[in-house]
């Protein structure tokens, strides 16, 4: 069974949920070791817990977020894992018409063929260099979509730079938790 699972048409008014997203406020938050931009805990989030508690009973969310990332925003991180956050991620797109490119990467390191690590930043370094990794799975980043897995894998934003400006820019709602995928 492919560890990667994708859910199309979650919402019944995606435009609604999105409009709810895009008010809240969105600011930076500084952990010492790095900086994440754009991050707003406010906002829907209650829709979406429960549609992955619909979907998969037996997992706990335990943090959600929504993500907003324009065009050449500094992100500390290119190619890792969550699993310092947790052992599931979800990602719920909500760009109405994002680039065809947009979407989630997972990949493959090429010295050691290693597709996850359950060590938290083991590659991090490494992830900065795309030329250390081979693309294995793009999904790309349709509205409205689901994209559940496994926190150990070794993934990306597919646009290195982001995109966009303003209500334009990526913006995704995420959210890690705790239990098995099924």
């Amino acid at each position: 069974m492919n560890e990667i699972r994708i859910f199309d048409n979650v919402f019944p008014q995606p435009e609604s949920y999105r409009a709810a997203a895009l008010r809240a406020e969105y600011r930076s938050y500084d952990f010492g070791h790095c900086v994440f931009h754009g991050i707003a805990t406010g906002g829907p989030t209650v829709e979406l817990l429960a549609f992955i508690r619909g979907i998969q009973p037996n997992l706990e969310p335990t943090l959600t977020f929504f993500r907003q990332s324009p065009l050449d925003q500094a992100e500390p991180n290119d190619i890792h894992t969550d699993v310092d956050m947790g052992s599931w991620t979800a990602l719920l797109y909500l760009n109405p018409a994002p680039p065809k490119e947009d979407g989630t990467n997972f990949w493959t390191h090429k010295a050691t063929g290693a597709i996850s690590s359950a060590i938290a930043h083991e590659r991090s370094i490494e992830g900065r260099d795309r030329d250390a990794w081979v693309l294995r799975e793009h999904v790309a980043g349709k509205f409205n979509r689901v994209l559940m897995f496994p926190g150990a894998l070794f993934h990306s934003r597919a646009i290195h730079a982001n995109y966009g400006a303003g209500e334009s820019a990526r913006l995704v709602q995420v959210v890690f938790g705790k239990g098995e995928l099924l």
